[in-house]
């Protein structure tokens, strides 16, 4: 953080019009929207009060014009005493705005069953997403889970069957935006213990198989695109993002 860029960032806001709350709120607007860390740093009991109004954080600074003990009485979010304990905090809560503005978002994984030519489809019902369009057996990764665990479970959960790591090969990574953002894995299985039955009818009215090169009309268009992308060798797409 630069102290400089810093210091006539804000020298700009001294001749603007208002109370000293309402300057701070005007620069608060402007430097949050840029992802930026906002404090007011000031050295009277003023500086602090008006900081509470605007409902921005307060650094005193006690080697100003008030002493230490008036400030503290103004109550504020931090008191320091050198200019080093001041970039200290500041630097401090910029990095903890930064890790609180990181991407966390969905990951899921995307069951591909094959036999020949053809591909498993399920039609989503009564979820409250796509229903009535056409997916294939998937689900989110739980917290402590690898992405194989979770495709095993799935898998077990929706279909019934039972699946060998070994026979899992992942062949499509999507970051797909939606209503929010998620990252979704696509695999292929062609061997599996056991017989496939529907086991959540109560969330899918189909179970049945369709040629991969003539999926349903009303095929989900992401499931639709991660599908393409592994009959062309794609190994990574974007999708929902124009």
């Amino acid at each position: 953080m630069g102290w400089m860029n810093l210091s006539a960032r804000f020298m700009g806001w001294i001749d603007s019009p208002g109370s000293k709350a309402e300057k701070i709120s005007l620069a608060q607007n402007q430097f949050a929207a840029q992802g930026e860390a906002v404090f007011m740093v000031g050295d009277s009991a003023s500086d602090i009060h008006a900081a509470k109004e605007a409902s921005v954080k307060s650094i005193a600074v006690s080697w100003g014009h008030q002493s230490a003990e008036t400030l503290i009485r103004a109550e504020p979010d931090y008191l320091v005493h050198s200019p080093g304990e001041l970039h200290e905090v500041m630097e401090k809560n910029h990095s903890k705005k930064m890790e609180a503005m990181r991407n966390k978002f969905p990951v899921a994984v995307h069951i591909f069953f094959l036999r020949d030519a053809e591909i498993l489809l399920l039609r989503r019902f009564n979820t409250g997403y796509e229903d009535g369009k056409y997916s294939v057996v998937a689900g989110h990764v739980d917290a402590g889970e690898t992405i194989t665990q979770a495709a095993i479970r799935e898998v077990g959960e929706e279909v019934g069957v039972t699946l060998e790591a070994k026979n899992i090969q992942i062949v499509h990574v999507m970051h797909r935006k939606s209503e929010d953002e998620r990252i979704d894995f696509f695999m292929t299985v062609r061997q599996w213990s056991g017989e496939i039955v529907n086991n959540e009818p109560h969330k899918c009215d189909e179970l049945a198989w369709h040629p991969i090169a003539r999926l349903p009309q009303n095929t989900i268009p992401y499931v639709r695109h991660a599908i393409g992308c592994f009959q062309n060798g794609i190994a990574y797409s974007e999708f929902g993002w124009e």
